[in-house]
C-alpha cells in the first residue's frame, strides 16, 4: 500500500523533513532493491542508472562521500560503466550506512 499525504521535504520545516525519514526508513529495503532493479534495467551511463548508483553509494558505503567542492550533479555524474562506485569504505556486518545513521 502506498503511504499518502507526504509532503515534500523541506529542511527549514522539520515536521515535513521526519515524516520524509519515517517513509524513507520504514521502505529501505524495497528503496535499496529497487535502486538495484533499476541499475540492473537501464543502460550504463543512463542518468537514472547514475542516480540508482549514487543511491546505493550512499546506501552502502561506511563514509561520507568526498564533495571536494563539487555539486550533487557532479557527484550523480561520476558514475560512469568503468566506475560504478566510489572509493568509499565499504561496511562490514553491523556497521550503520551513513546515509542512514545522518538521517538520524
Amino acid at each position: 500500500e502506498a503511504p499518502t499525504n507526504i509532503q515534500d521535504p523541506v529542511f527549514s520545516r522539520w515536521g515535513t523533513v521526519l515524516a520524509a525519514v519515517e517513509l524513507f526508513v520504514d521502505k529501505w529495503v524495497v528503496i535499496y532493491f529497487f535502486a538495484l532493479a533499476l541499475k540492473g534495467d537501464q543502460k550504463s551511463g543512463c542518468y537514472l542508472w547514475q542516480l540508482s548508483c549514487a543511491l546505493l553509494s550512499l546506501m552502502n558505503n561506511k563514509s561520507e562521500p568526498t564533495m571536494d567542492g563539487g555539486s550533487l550533479d557532479n557527484f550523480i555524474g561520476s558514475f560512469s560503466e568503468e566506475n560504478e562506485g566510489d572509493s568509499c569504505e565499504k561496511l562490514k556486518p553491523g556497521e550503520t550506512p551513513i546515509f542512514l545513521a545522518v538521517l538520524f
